[in-house]
Protein backbone atom coordinates (compact mmCIF):
# COMPACT_ATOMS: atom_id res chain seq x y z
CA UNK A 1 0.00 0.00 0.00
CA UNK A 2 2.48 2.32 0.56
CA UNK A 3 4.00 1.61 -2.68
CA UNK A 4 1.72 1.97 -5.73
CA UNK A 5 3.37 0.42 -8.36
CA UNK A 6 3.34 -2.67 -6.52
CA UNK A 7 -0.09 -4.38 -7.13
CA UNK A 8 -0.18 -7.86 -6.07
CA UNK A 9 1.90 -9.90 -3.91
CA UNK A 10 1.43 -13.82 -3.55
CA UNK A 11 3.65 -16.38 -2.22
CA UNK A 12 4.41 -19.64 -0.37
CA UNK A 13 6.94 -19.76 2.32
CA UNK A 14 9.80 -18.22 1.36
CA UNK A 15 9.45 -17.69 -2.42
CA UNK A 16 7.36 -14.31 -2.70
CA UNK A 17 6.15 -12.90 -6.36
CA UNK A 18 4.56 -9.46 -7.09
CA UNK A 19 3.23 -7.66 -9.77
CA UNK A 20 3.72 -4.05 -10.84
CA UNK A 21 1.98 -1.65 -13.73
CA UNK A 22 4.40 -3.34 -16.59
CA UNK A 23 6.95 -4.82 -17.87
CA UNK A 24 9.77 -1.63 -18.26
CA UNK A 25 8.57 -0.65 -14.35
CA UNK A 26 9.44 -4.19 -13.90
CA UNK A 27 13.04 -4.41 -15.22
CA UNK A 28 13.35 -0.70 -14.02
CA UNK A 29 12.86 -2.21 -10.07
CA UNK A 30 14.93 -5.50 -10.95
CA UNK A 31 17.62 -3.44 -11.93
CA UNK A 32 17.47 -0.95 -9.21
CA UNK A 33 17.03 -3.94 -6.83
CA UNK A 34 20.52 -5.42 -8.31
CA UNK A 35 22.53 -2.01 -8.07
CA UNK A 36 21.60 -2.18 -4.68
CA UNK A 37 23.13 -5.66 -4.10
CA UNK A 38 19.57 -7.74 -4.18
CA UNK A 39 18.82 -9.85 -6.37
CA UNK A 40 15.39 -10.09 -7.99
CA UNK A 41 14.19 -12.15 -11.33
CA UNK A 42 11.76 -10.80 -13.44
CA UNK A 43 9.02 -13.76 -14.35
CA UNK A 44 6.22 -12.70 -16.76
CA UNK A 45 4.99 -9.90 -18.04
CA UNK A 46 5.14 -7.74 -15.15
CA UNK A 47 5.89 -10.23 -11.92
CA UNK A 48 8.94 -9.98 -10.08
CA UNK A 49 10.36 -12.86 -7.77
CA UNK A 50 12.07 -13.40 -4.74
CA UNK A 51 13.67 -16.74 -3.58
CA UNK A 52 15.95 -16.60 -0.80
CA UNK A 53 17.75 -19.21 0.71
CA UNK A 54 16.21 -21.12 3.78
CA UNK A 55 19.23 -20.05 6.03
CA UNK A 56 18.20 -16.41 5.41
CA UNK A 57 18.68 -14.55 8.41
CA UNK A 58 15.95 -12.00 10.33
CA UNK A 59 18.66 -8.85 9.22
CA UNK A 60 19.37 -10.09 6.11
CA UNK A 61 15.20 -9.99 5.33
CA UNK A 62 15.02 -6.58 7.22
CA UNK A 63 17.97 -5.35 4.86
CA UNK A 64 16.03 -7.26 1.27
CA UNK A 65 12.28 -5.29 2.78
CA UNK A 66 14.73 -1.94 3.20
CA UNK A 67 16.15 -2.44 -0.70
CA UNK A 68 12.58 -3.25 -1.97
CA UNK A 69 11.64 -0.01 -0.71
CA UNK A 70 14.46 1.88 -1.76
CA UNK A 71 14.06 0.45 -5.78
CA UNK A 72 10.46 1.27 -5.74
CA UNK A 73 11.19 4.75 -4.67
CA UNK A 74 14.24 5.16 -7.19
CA UNK A 75 11.85 3.71 -10.08
CA UNK A 76 8.87 6.04 -9.11
CA UNK A 77 11.19 9.24 -9.08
Amino acid sequence: QQHPIVEAVRGRGLMIGFDVVDHDMAEAFERACFERGLLVLTCGQRGLRLAPPLVVTEAQCERALQIIAEACEAVTG
